[in-house]
């Protein structure tokens, strides 16, 4: 009888020893995974450019920005120099979160700036850019994305949408008009003769474009059916002041979303690319 209660009372400190080791390796395991996520949000916020190298020019201003829903994001924006003078710019959002997203997201920002570079239409790059992710995309990923140029020197913009939100025209005045930009098919599945359509505005003196990703107008929070919706969204939009940097209208799109959704958490990622003519 003695033998078996030594033998219980050692096997359930075995037990507790072992169960204490197994949640060790498992708080162990939790720390990699997050110290690896830190580093992936790192890598992938050291891709997003926070200005435009080299352009010495005050006559417009440009900024993106990105607020995750998690470690990292599936969304993305880019701006840059053309070989013929003008600045390109995108802003795009992949289908799904996590890990998978931001490899996706990578290369879709990789292959968009390589093809803006050879001199191509935004059509013409959407078409190419579509055919490069849909081979080999065997987790048939997709992206909505929005490609375009801008000339500083007259104002005129040109763009395509694949499957994007349109943007929002903020006049000088602080009316808000959404653009009628046909959507266009999402990039990443395979088809022949695609076609993207150009669209195209000029820019007047303190106008802006609103570029944004569906984390704006479809925030939501949890539980809740209720959407933030077009019209706060354009709200939103006119209620920013012409006098404040770009960066203020991005942390005010944020705070916006926020306190829709009752906390600072968000419910999907959010993403901003503002363009504004200064004169």
């Amino acid at each position: 009888m003695d033998d078996l209660q030594l033998l219980t009372a050692i096997a359930s400190q075995v037990t507790v020893v072992l169960e204490n080791a197994s949640l060790h390796a498992e708080r162990m395991k939790e720390e990699r995974l997050l110290r690896e996520l830190a580093l992936a949000r790192e890598i992938q916020e050291g891709f997003l450019p926070d200005d435009l190298e080299g352009s010495g020019d005050e006559s417009f201003d440009i900024l993106g920005r990105v607020f995750p829903a998690q470690q990292v994001a599936g969304d993305f924006y880019d701006f840059f120099h053309t070989p013929d003078g003008r600045v390109g710019f995108a802003i795009g959002d992949v289908s799904g979160k996590g890990i998978p997203a931001a490899l996706f997201m990578g290369s879709c920002r990789t292959l968009c700036r390589y093809l803006a570079q050879e001199g191509l239409p935004p059509g013409a790059v959407l078409a190419k850019l579509n055919a490069a992710l849909a081979v080999d995309n065997a987790a048939c990923m997709f992206v909505t994305l929005i490609h375009g140029v801008y000339s500083p020197a007259t104002g005129a913009i040109v763009f395509s949408s694949a499957g994007h939100p349109p943007p929002l025209l903020r006049r000088a005045g602080g009316l808000v008009e959404e653009l009628p930009a046909v959507g266009g098919r999402l990039l990443g599945y395979p088809g022949r003769n695609i076609t993207f359509a150009e669209h195209r505005l000029t820019l007047e003196p303190g106008e802006a474009i609103v570029f944004f990703t569906d984390g704006l107008f479809e925030a939501r929070a949890s539980g809740d059916k209720t959407q933030c919706g077009d019209e706060r969204v354009r709200h939103l939009v006119s209620s920013f002041k012409s006098d404040q940097s770009l960066a203020d209208w991005a942390e005010e799109a944020r705070d916006h979303v926020a306190k829709f959704l009752g906390g600072p958490n968000l419910s999907d990622d959010l993403t901003l690319l503002l363009l504004r003519r200064r004169r």
